[in-house]
């Protein structure tokens, strides 16, 4: 296709009419395709009126045929509609989408207070606070009397940006003295009214106060990552684009024919579809880094998808590109790193925050859960974390750049992934390492082993995400080492619990790999390990995988004596003694059965409330009852319903609700239908709450 020579006009409707005699089309027939009247036509190629949408001036491009480039250029000359006294150094953004809602709310604030008000757009770099700001001005223009913009990133910047409004204003053109540059602009806004000041990028406020105005009789809008004005106005934040909002970006930024070509059949536009989603999900939805993203596929012109698989293997090499977006020159990787430098300078503490809560799950992370991991840190990190007055004086700094966010109300920080990446790939990897082996350990030591610790289910569920994304993390560097084997170790019995078989195996064989490869086979930790595979195989139905698993766990009891896993060892010994009697090997269930039992009731008189002495208990009572001995497993049951119950958790434990019901069975074989009914009815009423009859512990 032959490449279009740029097309010469200096207004909208010029442009217009040119672009419609070059595709001979009367205003007549531009209109009947728009579907407005011929007489809009002619108003627009005037001057008298511009187009009401970007979606209007988007349906004359289609109609008249317009490439990327003219399209742009339809655009911009749509947007042209300005103050009386104007100063922006940037076009208007043709791009700009969405953010609806908050330009309107911010609108009837800014202009809801007689006299001064202020107002700033406040968040993470690069989620677009400069473009709203620039939209809004545009947006607005004709409503204010005058427009200026500044530069607020030094006092430099600022005494420049005061130099162009004073040749916007024409005062005193020859002015060079700084006292008189900011004066004679101060004087201006102070006689005037209805103007519109923005101050851009505010880093310190501090810097602010000799160009503010004394008497305020306009508006004056910031944008700044500082999450608190001291007393000078109102926080509006900004946040990233959901992924409704990032496709209509995406859209927007590279055409609908570019995010999801015409391909034959409509699952290939799906695929597309998904793939701009998920381009949107992984980048967080900041829509600097979308831009960046559109950018590479534009000039590409490879799919979202590709660009995905390339962000996965260079994820810095992708986000150290420069941005394309009027009024920011940054890459989003220098964007978040200059940040960071900053505060290092500053605050050593506050790095360190920042660095541990990287390598967790930044939607959620609990301060609580900090607090109570410090003491298994490293001793700096320890004092940091635990005492509430360090921490604030690291979040204080954090917040002040919308590196993290805080939650007073529900004690969370959060902290955008893409912020996380630029962390973790800034770091040398001795030390990237050293920080996945750091949060394992802390995890680790607050990941509850026993279903009937207190709030187990809760503390799981808790930690989980964070979990998940640290092994992540080491399991992308290859890493190996104990405290990880025993993390992998303790969601595979958390998985196991919620009878995720297949996700718990792939947990546990990870863990005993990782203590092979570590020579720890022999290691006490390989008892609750083996354990755990053992009665992932036979709830499977792999019985010969499981007596070997069982006989390994127990062989690794004889040489360790280990006293943390004594209720696992109970536990195998009942469960391969029931193993035993399935194979009529009656002499080595029975001795099995006896060595079971004499463990579980040491463990009962020490007045332990591991669950899985509640499940050696309910294995052996299940054994007497093949065994006829009837009086002996009624008894059997009865500890271990006992057990559930006297732990605080014990009401949510599936060994309960299985105990009931094993009971009910025996006490209805033996006519005892009352007590039969009884335990039934308790049962039920466990079932209602959601908890499973069967428990693959039970298998």
């Amino acid at each position: 296709m032959q490449k279009r020579e740029p097309l010469e006009a200096t207004t909208f409707g010029e442009l217009l009419k040119l672009l419609r005699k070059r595709q001979g089309l009367s205003q007549q027939h531009l209109a009947a395709r728009l579907g407005v009247h011929r007489n809009t036509i002619g108003t627009w190629e005037r001057g008298d009126f511009l187009p009401d949408s970007k979606g209007m001036v988007l349906e004359l491009a289609r109609q008249l045929q317009l490439d990327i480039q003219e399209t742009r250029q339809l655009l911009e000359a749509s947007l042209t509609a300005l103050a009386a006294y104007w100063y922006v150094p940037y076009p208007r953004n043709p791009f700009f989408t969405g953010r609806e809602e908050l330009l309107q709310a911010l609108h009837a604030r800014l202009t809801e207070t007689v006299g001064a008000s202020c107002y700033a757009l406040s968040g993470l770099g690069g989620v677009g606070k400069t473009q709203t700001a620039l939209e809004y001005a545009y947006l607005h223009a004709e409503e204010y009397s005058a427009v200026f913009w500044c530069n607020a990133s030094t006092r430099d910047t600022l005494l420049i940006s005061f130099q162009a409004i004073t040749r916007a204003l024409q005062i005193s053109p020859g002015l060079r003295l700084e006292d008189e540059i900011i004066s004679s602009v101060l004087h201006w806004l102070t006689n005037h009214s209805g103007w519109l000041l923005i101050f851009d990028n505010v880093e310190e406020l501090a810097l602010l106060q000799e160009f503010l105005p004394p008497a305020r009789s306009g508006a004056i809008l910031l944008t700044t990552r500082l999450t608190a004005l001291q007393g000078l106005g109102h926080i509006v934040p900004l946040q990233p684009f959901t992924v409704a909002e990032g496709r209509a970006f995406l859209v927007g930024r590279l055409g609908q024919d570019e995010l999801s070509p015409a391909f034959p059949g409509e699952q290939e536009r799906d695929i597309h579809s998904f793939e701009a989603d998920e381009l949107v999900e992984v980048l967080g939805g900041l829509p600097l880094a979308l831009d960046q993203a559109a950018i590479y596929i534009e000039e590409t012109q490879c799919r979202p998808g590709e660009f995905l698989h390339l962000l996965e293997a260079h994820p810095v090499d992708l986000l150290q590109q420069q941005a394309d977006i009027s009024g920011y020159s940054l890459s989003v990787f220098k964007t978040f790193q200059v940040s960071i430098e900053r505060i290092q300078g500053r605050q050593t503490g506050a790095v360190e925050l920042l660095t541990l809560c990287a390598f967790l799950a930044g939607e959620s992370i609990p301060e609580e859960m900090i607090s109570q991991g410090a003491s298994f840190l490293d001793p700096d990190l320890r004092s940091l974390l635990s005492e509430p007055l360090q921490r604030n004086v690291a979040l204080r700094e954090l917040l002040a750049y919308s590196l993290i966010g805080r939650s007073a109300r529900e004690k969370l920080l959060t902290m955008h992934r893409l912020v996380q990446m630029v962390v973790r790939e800034s770091l040398p990897q001795e030390e990237r390492q050293w920080w996945i082996l750091m949060v394992a350990r802390m995890l680790e030591a607050l990941f509850p082993l026993d279903l009937l610790h207190e709030d187990y289910w809760q503390q799981c569920e808790w930690l989980l995400p964070h979990v998940y994304t640290a092994l992540s993390h080491a399991e992308q560097w290859n890493m190996i080492a104990h405290p990880i084997a025993i993390l992998s170790a303790k969601v595979a019995g958390y998985l196991l619990a919620r009878t995720h078989y297949e996700e718990a195996e792939s947990f546990g064989v990870r863990a005993r790999n990782m203590l092979e490869k570590l020579d720890e086979l022999s290691h006490p930790d390989m008892i609750y390990i083996l354990s755990i595979l053992a009665t992932l195989s036979s709830a499977q139905g792999r019985y010969r995988q499981t007596q070997q698993l069982l006989q390994q766990a127990i062989q690794v009891n004889e040489r360790q004596q280990e006293h943390r896993y004594q209720s696992y060892v109970a536990y195998c010994l009942s469960k391969l003694s029931a193993l035993y009697a399935e194979q009529s090997r009656k002499e080595e269930a029975e001795a099995l059965f006896q060595q079971a039992l004499h463990s579980s009731q040491l463990l009962l008189a020490k007045e332990a409330e591991h669950s899985l002495l509640a499940a050696s208990f309910s294995e052996l009572a299940q054994l007497c009852v093949k065994w006829g001995q009837l009086q002996q497993a009624e008894e059997l049951f009865q500890q271990a319903i006992q057990l559930c119950e006297q732990s605080l958790t014990g009401a949510q434990s599936p060994y309960l609700a299985i105990s009931l019901t094993n009971l009910a069975s025996l006490y209805f074989k033996q006519g005892r239908y009352e007590e039969a009914q009884a335990l039934s009815q308790r049962f039920i009423s466990l079932e209602r709450q959601g908890l499973q009859a069967r428990h693959p512990y039970l298998y």
